[in-house]
């Protein structure tokens, strides 16, 4: 299997930082050796840093993990300790007898449901770089090819070309990758249920609701969400997954 090298300062355009306060990720109590719930929080797990990023050589599978972990992530803040583990931080929240509040960047939220409209929000503001030609030089990322040509040249480095978070040396493969992963996110689909029953249009799933008096669910793949906040962060997460997957299966074949 080749080995496939991800550059990830084009996830920088999101401009996220972490606050100046205590990070208690890795070894959250009552995290130990558990994943995160990837629709509830987008982190890897809550046995790792929160912020852990991808780099170096990996297998294609690999390599998509890595990119997918280096993405945004809920975080959780009890007084002025951050976590990024939700059992975690519910338990230093009983302990402490202080709220719980959802971080995503610098931004603080009361709900987690606030929050993860947040995340979904910068998940499809990302969707639109990855989706796109970018120029890499350097492990710096612009869309312009002027910008990159002056970048290039005061770095005395050479133009790579980027699209789903994968370095290409080749602009013809970069672009015609760019097709690949367009395509790639219009296969992903939200369907609703309703009483078992299925729906491909959200208005009329609406109505099935009404009538019924039942809820909605939503329907990412094969994941299910009880409510529109998670569904959306699921049908975004979706979308960057099918993009990456198919930037690195282009960069491989």
């Amino acid at each position: 299997m080749k080995k496939i090298v991800f550059s990830l300062a084009g996830f920088a355009v999101l401009g996220l930082s972490v606050s100046n306060v205590s990070v208690l990720c890795a070894g959250d109590e009552g995290c130990a050796g558990k994943k995160a719930e990837v629709a509830s929080s987008g982190s890897a797990g809550c046995g790792k840093p929160c912020h852990a990023g991808a780099g170096g050589a990996a297998t294609e599978s690999d390599a998509v993990e890595a990119v997918l972990a280096s993405l945004p992530s809920i975080k959780y803040r009890v007084g002025d300790k951050v976590g990024c583990c939700a059992n975690g931080a519910s338990v230093m929240a009983k302990t402490e007898g202080k709220a719980i509040e959802y971080m995503v960047g610098d931004d603080v939220f009361a709900t987690e449901a606030e929050a993860k409209v947040k995340l979904a929000a910068l998940y499809e503001q990302e969707i639109e770089n990855l989706t796109a030609l970018q120029f890499s030089i350097g492990g710096e990322s612009t869309r312009c090819p002027m910008t990159a040509k002056s970048m290039a040249e005061k770095a005395k480095s050479t133009i790579a070309y980027k699209v789903g978070g994968v370095e290409f040396a080749d602009k013809e493969k970069a672009e015609a990758t760019v097709k690949l992963v367009t395509d790639a996110t219009a296969a992903v689909k939200m369907s609703y249920k309703v009483e078992g029953k299925s729906f491909c249009c959200d208005k009329m799933a609406g109505m099935a609701a009404k009538d019924k008096g039942k809820p909605i669910v939503y329907v990412v793949g094969e994941e299910e969400a009880p409510d529109e906040a998670t569904a959306k962060l699921l049908y975004a997460q979706a979308k960057i997954r099918a993009i990456v997957e198919a930037a690195a299966s282009a960069k491989s074949s």
